[in-house]
């Protein structure tokens, strides 16, 4: 039995819904789209940047007269925060797994991991990058772009290929959909191979639960011959 579990990753109430849902499902392996070094990264530099964005912050307050305060409530820095932190995801998986005694495996490309941690050391907690993502118009929105309103659209049975076609084509590429949901799709294949019987719940962004009639690059299309249960995990309390 597979299971895939399509989540928004800025959710702020993303570890208590998955919490819930993996308590409800029970799920015997999980897998999870998350890289060894992604978490490598988040463990063992983390902090260390997240000590450099508070100098940072504090340096930009000064300059404006203004509480570092109020600068933390700006989006994008709670955004670079979380990026910094363990995401939902693993904090709830990890857990159920430690308590369950069941296989967690990350199954997403150290390679792509590798080029983004790049990025945000040399681009993104910078003392000029910060004070231009600070000085940008706080926009009000209760959920992050593309959010689960958007995901059920798209993953809807009604919903005109014609929609899905456009949003997928502007989702591929090697970060995008195409050779991680093969990377992904692989290692999924290989567990159930070798436990056909177990349940396996995979957690990842909902994109790549779209279905790809034209190409077939999605993780879902991928795994469509096995076919997975799709959920939004907005639904699960």
């Amino acid at each position: 039995m597979l299971t895939l579990v399509g989540t928004v990753h800025r959710d702020s109430q993303g570890e208590k819904r998955l919490d819930c849902l993996l308590a409800q499902l029970s799920p015997r392996v999980i897998t999870l789209e998350l890289s060894e070094e992604s978490l490598r990264f988040r463990r063992d530099r983390g902090k260390m940047h997240l000590r450099k964005l508070e100098r940072i912050l504090e340096s930009i307050a000064a300059d404006r007269g203004i509480s570092v305060a109020q600068l933390e409530e700006h989006p994008a820095v709670a955004q670079i925060r979380q990026l910094l932190g363990y995401p939902f995801e693993y904090r709830a998986a990890s857990t159920y797994a430690r308590c369950h005694n069941v296989p967690l495996l990350l199954i997403d490309r150290s390679d792509v991991a590798m080029r983004k941690v790049a990025q945000i050391e040399r681009e993104l907690i910078t003392l000029r990058n910060l004070k231009t993502l600070t000085a940008l118009p706080v926009e009000s929105s209760g959920e992050p772009g593309e959010g689960y309103e958007v995901a059920r659209a798209l993953l809807g049975a009604e919903t005109a290929a014609s929609l899905r076609h456009a949003f997928l084509a502007g989702k591929r590429g090697a970060e995008g959909i195409g050779p991680r949901d093969l990377f992904m799709a692989t290692a999924i294949r290989r567990y159930l191979g070798t436990s056909p019987e177990q349940h396996l719940l995979h957690i990842g962004g909902w994109v790549h639960l779209v279905e790809d009639d034209i190409a077939g690059e999605t993780l879902f299309s991928r795994l469509a011959d096995l076919l997975p249960q799709r959920l939004l995990l907005d639904r699960a309390m």
